[in-house]
């Protein structure tokens, strides 16, 4: 699916607070700007950009450098990973197809103080030949004083199907060198870098190199502790048995071309995932869901 016409997109979708535009690459955008909050969504992969409440500092990070080209995933945001996430056994690609397809905009609509934002992809011929199952996917996001996002996946098809998926969220922080996350003490861990260990976490998570690991049976609720920036994020999740948690660290940020080494101190990735042991299957014309409220709050 080509991008759509933005001038095309502004006439169907009137709505006080929300418009579309093209201003960085080819990348069509959904911008919302209310009292309470402002947020960028591109409709390639339905992948937030942006979110900023009023008067706060962002909570989702992306990229100086990231580069805002069609087929490419931008790096930063909160891609949508699925229908598998990390690296796909037969050489697939990283994290899934529908994170670089152009979405369907559904609609909008006000909701009280917030804006919500519907999207949605299904199968087509393209899909069909990486892989071969009957879907439709629909993500709506939720643009108020907290930012929420909750991905359908609908099996369209007569076999039940297996999934693994991600909210891949990049959280800004003031310095990834005094943040904390709380509510992980005594989980489980498959340790990516450690070729799969599984370990335990003993009090509060701190970041002193890089990090790649699949929290499971991990609380519905954890918090980003940021010291520099004075404030909490609470991490709310539904529908997820596992989180990752991930950092590149500068020596892993230097092997990107869309990421300033230096960068690395500004985020980290907190992630409602259904990943490793907590695939989730899907029975035929049956639906799943995947849910995460990102909430700002001063620090206690």
């Amino acid at each position: 699916m080509n991008e759509p016409n933005c001038e095309a997109l502004n006439r169907a979708h009137a709505l006080e607070g929300l418009r579309f535009e093209q201003t960085r690459g080819p990348l069509v955008e959904a911008v919302v700007e209310t009292p309470v909050a402002r947020a960028r969504v591109a409709l390639q992969g339905a992948q937030v950009l942006h979110y900023v409440p009023a008067g706060a500092r962002p909570v989702i990070w992306s990229s100086r450098v990231a580069a805002y080209t069609q087929g490419k995933g931008v790096r930063g945001g909160v891609p949508v990973c699925w229908p598998w996430f990390g690296p796909h056994p037969e050489g697939l690609g990283q994290h899934g197809f529908v994170r670089t397809r152009v979405w369907h905009f559904a609609g909008a609509e006000r909701v009280g103080d917030a804006v919500v934002l519907r999207f949605g992809i299904e199968d087509d011929a393209d899909t069909r030949r990486v892989w071969d199952h009957a879907f439709r996917l629909t993500l709506e996001v939720r643009v108020g004083p907290a930012l929420d996002l909750e991905l359908v996946t609908e099996n369209r098809g007569a076999q039940a199907v297996t999934v693994t998926q991600a909210l891949h969220s990049y959280l800004a922080v003031g310095d990834l060198h005094a943040a904390t996350v709380q509510g992980l003490d005594g989980v489980s861990y498959i340790d990516k870098l450690a070729d799969g260990e599984r370990r335990r976490t003993a009090g509060v998570l701190v970041f002193d190199g890089p990090m790649d690991r699949i929290y499971l049976g991990s609380r519905d609720e954890l918090v980003l502790d940021d010291p520099a920036w004075g404030r909490c994020v609470r991490i709310a999740r539904r529908g997820s048995g596992s989180t990752v948690v991930w950092t590149p660290w500068e020596s892993g940020a230097a092997a990107f071309a869309d990421m300033d080494p230096a960068e690395y101190r500004d985020m980290v990735c907190i992630e409602a995932t259904n990943a490793a042991d907590d695939a989730v299957t899907v029975p035929p014309g049956g639906e799943v869901r995947l849910g995460t409220t990102l909430t700002v709050a001063a620090r206690p």
